[in-house]
């Protein structure tokens, strides 16, 4: 072989050699690309990107297929875009030296959003409060599975609004509607818009669920849960376990019925069988005064079920639609100071049906129109239909009268339009609400007596008055239990009425309704809105907007509603640490409306209308009967008039001025701090009074009635006002890792000054029209709260949830129990004692008080007395048993297996609620029940577990 061949073989060798080490030196990614439906997706553009920032870039074959070849080991990230699908991102994966790699993915369609956002300018949100945030699907996946428990958890989640308000809650759009199968929950988001003049409330959007159209297959998932009483703790109110047990199944659906269109449901029933539990004070058979703690067999059965269509006709538009059906029986239903034979058994209904329709114009031009209407049905029933007698905050007897029938009928269109110009955007929309009531009631038909408290004779052992040396009666403070005591007592020796009642017994008050049951109302409101945001620059914002809203029922035609916003925030410098940045800065003003209630309009045709009587009795003729029942008839024959209610001809719709200033700071390792304080003027609030209450005058005098007779006329008003400074701290610490799994928590403060001066009566124990001491604290003020929730993924599948609550105190009112100035509202105030020795005197922790003051008497301010605080956590562990997933992708378990344990009041803390402030009560200053956390969240109770188990496919 000549010289120059095996040379040139040798070259040959030698690069053959060094192509083939570098080969296997080098590695590969072959990536197929398809549809849902297993269709190949051609043209599918394809980013590689590696660790050291090398890009490399292709598209799909007619195979579907992209070939990468001969890149270097390391990690790497693809990203795939194509029109009509989602954009698809990798996880990192890892390439060795000389491997090829296969990876199938699998491409979303794309998918209209019914919350295309075009409501905020291109820097900031002025219209905003501070603290907005979304909730993404991996967050989604942790919350919990019961609609019920998913509210609360997103309302502990948000916080509190501007007004200390829990925040309420839209599903695609549709106020109230019931929350949907979680697995279909797409995006939740808490939107704090207070100062656009789109919204209504002075919570903004409020908390928003969007549910998800893309549905692929057919997933579903059924669940159980148990709960019985020996797994919880003694009810400290009576002493014992309250017998308990429930058992509830529920079931969960999502499929695609189309391209573009599917369906998904949600089911639950539940069958408990509890025990009311009786706090009260009556009197044994010697008429002796004896605690009831006591409870009574009672049960409840609930179903509820909800569909929501999603459906994307084409890239424009989106429909979604939602239908609900719910019902609840709940039998021989009571509590408190309410025995047995007042138990009621009572029946809800309800169907809603509601859409909501996005037309996308342009990205920047759309329309949003929205239809909801909802009727639901209340049906309660008295176990017996006998007269009632109440024993004002000792015990509630006889029988329960609530033979009552109403339907509530309910619809909203809405309209909105958002258009982005630039840096500017404007919105415009309205909507228009109407309600009907429909009321079938026989309540209180068998009529009801009241006693209460009052000063009596000192009586001795055979029941005559007590004289000092001088000779006068000796009197005291008697509460209302002694008042029906003597009454019984005497009346038993054989005492007249006459002399009973001069000896402290007798009734105060008797109260009977009657005439034609059946009875309607309707209401309309509407409302118009126009915004706009605009940004000024990249770090600066402000918004500015005009609301309007008006309604039947009564005339109040000036109902407008500016609103402003302002936001400043500033840009972080290139690599400058979070905690050396400016803070961001938002100010806000509005005027927020509420509406005058149907219900309210409801009161007065029900005491007015001529078909209809309501008598209020305080004539002592009349009173002396007891325990005989006079009928209506019998009333009408007499000259006792029957009681009116009427609206006030200027009465206007309520209305909030609210300015808030927030400061948001990001901080270290990703926590970060929100500041808030927002002052509330109320101005026109409702309250009732009885304008025809006898004029104040000396002990003794004839009563002098300002319309010249006695009826009892209380007339609805818009008169009151108040006034709140909240400060608001939100704290969202850094993400947690527990054994190398994220966690979070979140964290709140609020604290107020409230007060106002919206009663329904005076605090005068002698003039009922002397409101000029009614201005004072509110029973919110002063309290310090500190509630939030965490979340923690645990090793082996372990999930751990919750949320606690810790507040001070709050206030509660004190008053005689007594209606000495005759208005028929038992809101009289005692004064602070200045003779130790006087009769009825009582020492509190609150001072010597006396109920019976003398004219001029410095009375105590209202709400005077503060309960004590509360603290509850409430915690949910699971653990998920995953099956059929899918490792190439990554992606969740296809199936899996669920068990939980719930448990409400972990430490099982005795959160009473406020004692009793009704100085004529056997119960005064005593705590008969638990805590309501001033309405958040839920009613504190003992420690209760409840167990669940679900399977999702």
């Amino acid at each position: 072989m000549p010289k120059s061949i095996r040379s040139l073989a040798l070259v040959l060798l030698c690069l053959s050699s060094v192509y083939i080490l570098r080969a296997q030196q080098t590695s590969s990614v072959i990536i197929s690309v398809t549809d849902p439906n297993g269709n190949i997706v051609v043209g599918a553009a394809t980013i590689l990107s590696g660790e050291n920032s090398a890009k490399r870039d292709a598209l799909s074959s007619e195979l579907g297929v992209i070939s990468f070849r001969g890149i270097p080991a390391g990690k790497y990230t693809f990203n795939i875009k194509v029109d009509g699908f989602k954009e698809f991102t990798s996880q990192p994966i890892e390439l060795r030296q000389g491997e090829s790699k296969r990876l199938d993915i699998i491409l979303e369609l794309a998918s209209i959003e019914s919350n295309v956002d075009v409501s905020q300018s291109d820097a900031v949100d002025p219209t905003s409060s501070g603290g907005s945030r979304d909730l993404k699907k991996e967050e989604i996946e942790t919350l919990p599975n019961d609609p019920e428990e998913l509210k609360r958890v997103l309302q502990a989640i948000a916080g509190p609004t501007l007004t200390g308000d829990e925040m309420q809650i839209t599903v695609n759009g549709i106020p109230g509607a019931t929350l949907p199968n979680k697995e279909n929950i797409k995006l939740i988001r808490i939107n704090r818009n207070v100062f656009s003049s789109q919204y209504e409330y002075s919570y903004g959007g409020g908390i928003e669920i969007y549910t998800d159209s893309d549905i692929k297959k057919f997933r579903g998932s059924i669940g159980f849960s148990f709960s019985d009483s020996r797994l919880n703790a003694t009810n400290p109110f009576i002493g014992r376990r309250v017998p308990f047990q429930s058992k509830g199944i529920s079931f969960s659906f999502s499929a695609p019925l189309r391209k573009n269109l599917s369906i998904s449901g949600y089911s639950s029933f539940n069958d408990s069988v509890s025990n009311a539990a009786i706090t009260a004070v009556a009197l044994d058979q010697n008429f002796q005064p004896v605690d009831i703690r006591d409870s009574f067999e009672s049960g409840r059965r609930s179903s509820y079920s909800d569909f929501y269509i999603n459906w994307d006709p084409n890239k424009k538009n989106k429909f979604v639609g939602n239908l609900s059906i719910n019902y609840d029986n709940g039998i021989n239903l009571g509590s408190g100071f309410s025995l047995a034979s007042r138990a009621n058994d009572a029946q809800t209904s309800g169907f809603a049906f509601a859409f909501t329709e996005t037309y996308i114009i342009t990205p920047e031009f759309v329309n949003t129109t929205r239809f909801s209407s909802r009727i639901d049905k209340n049906r309660s029933k008295g176990v017996s239909s006998a007269s009632a007698l109440n024993v004002s905050e000792a015990f509630l007897g006889g029988g329960s009268q609530t033979d009552q029938e109403t339907t509530n009928s309910r619809f909203e269109i809405y309209n909105d339009t958002t258009k982005k110009l630039g840096r500017l955007n404007i919105g415009f929309g309205g909507a228009v609400r109407g309600y009907r009531i429909k009321e079938i009631s026989r309540s209180n038909f068998g009529g009801t007596y009241t006693f209460s408290g009052r000063t009596a004779p000192v009586l001795d052992a055979n029941f005559q008055p007590v004289l000092d040396p001088a000779g006068n009666v000796v009197t005291e403070q008697i509460t209302s239990l002694e008042s029906y005591r003597r009454t019984l007592v005497l009346r038993n020796l054989g005492l007249s009425a006459t002399q009973i009642r001069s000896l402290g017994g007798g009734a105060e008050q008797f109260t009977i309704s009657g005439g034609q049951p059946e009875i309607s109302v309707d209401q309309v409101d509407y409302s118009f809105y126009q915004q706009n945001n605009f940004g000024l620059s990249e770090t600066t914002g402000i918004s500015f907007g005009l609301r309007y809203e008006n309604q039947s029922n009564i005339s109040s035609r000036t109902n407008f509603a500016p609103r402003f916003g302002f936001t400043w925030a500033p840009k972080a410098k290139v690599k400058q640490r979070p905690e050396t940045t400016l803070p961001r800065i938002t100010l806000g003003y509005g005027i927020f409306y509420n509406r005058f209630g149907i219900g309210q309009t409801m009161s007065e045709l029900q005491a007015n209308s001529p078909d209809r009587s309501f008598y209020f009795v305080t004539d002592a003729g009349i009173l002396d009967q007891f325990p005989d029942v006079p009928t209506v008839a019998a009333l009408q024959q007499t000259a006792t008039l029957r009681s009116l209610r009427s609206i006030d001809d200027e009465l206007e719709a309520p209305f909030q001025n609210i300015i808030n200033l927030n400061v948001a700071k990001n901080l270290w390792s990703g926590m970060s701090v929100n500041v808030g304080f927002t002052r509330v003027n109320s101005s026109r609030s409702i309250l009732t009074r009885n304008i025809n209450a006898p004029l104040a005058s000396p002990v003794g005098a004839p009563l002098v009635y300002p319309l010249g007779n006695s009826r009892n006329t209380y007339e609805i008003r818009s008169a009151g006002k108040s006034r709140s400074d909240r400060v608001f701290i939100s704290v969202n610490l850094p993400p947690i890792k527990v054994f190398g799994k994220p966690g979070n928590i979140g964290l709140w403060y609020n604290y107020g000054k409230i007060n106002s001066d919206v009663v329904q009566g005076s605090g005068s124990t002698f003039d009922p029209y002397d409101f000029s001491r009614e201005w004072g604290r509110s029973p919110a003020d002063g309290v310090h709260a500190v509630f939030g929730y965490f979340q923690f993924s645990l090793p082996k599948s372990f999930y751990l949830r919750g949320d606690y609550n810790i507040r001070t105190g709050s206030r509660f009112n004190i008053i005689t129990g007594r209606d000495t100035n005759r208005d028929g509202i038992y809101a009289e105030r005692p004064a602070f004692a200045t003779d130790p020795l006087k009769p009825g005197v009582i020492d509190t922790p609150y001072g010597l008080l006396d109920p019976n003051p003398a004219p001029g008497a410095a009375l105590i301010p209202r709400n005077l007395a503060r309960g004590s605080g509360g603290a509850e956590v409430n915690m949910y562990l699971s653990k998920s048993f995953g099956f059929a997933k899918n490792k190439a992708n990554k992606n969740q378990p296809t199936r899996s297996l669920n068990f939980g344990v719930w448990v409400n009041n972990v430490f099982n803390k005795n959160n009473k609620g406020n004692p009793v402030g009704n100085m004529s009560s056997p119960n005064f200053l005593r705590v008969v029940s638990g805590s309501n956390f001033d309405g958040e969240f839920r009613q504190s109770s003992p420690r209760r577990m409840q167990f669940s188990t679900s399977f999702s496919f």
